[in-house]
């Protein structure tokens, strides 16, 4: 999944790149396919580099998650009540990355089928 990302990505990023120069060389083309193509160019970038860094701070926040519920076991149960608060907030950050990530990978499927 993936590599298929990030290959996307890359011919996203040149296909792109490829259709910018193509309107520099002809400055009187209108084409509205040209605009359409770039257009969902563009979109499937961003949101495959949303889906990235979503990803990215996903698995940051799910691994100090879980760090923490580590350390948490470590604690008596007095220092736990303590820290409980925190934790509750932190597994509510790693779920709202989760639902981005899924999100964005649920835009970027449906633009690229």
């Amino acid at each position: 999944m993936m590599v298929l990302m990030y290959s996307v990505l890359a011919v996203s990023s040149v296909s792109l790149g490829a259709i910018q120069i193509l309107k520099k060389k002809t400055p009187n083309s209108s084409d509205k396919a040209s605009e359409e193509i770039t257009q969902y160019l563009k979109e499937t970038h961003y949101w495959a580099e949303e889906y990235r860094h979503a990803q990215i701070s996903y698995q940051r926040l799910h691994a100090e998650f879980m760090h923490k519920i580590a350390d948490m076991n470590r604690q008596n149960p007095a220092q736990q009540q303590a820290n409980n608060l925190a934790l509750n907030e932190l597994k509510m950050h790693v779920e709202q990355r989760k639902m981005r990530m899924q999100r964005a990978e649920k835009r970027y499927q449906e633009l690229t089928h």
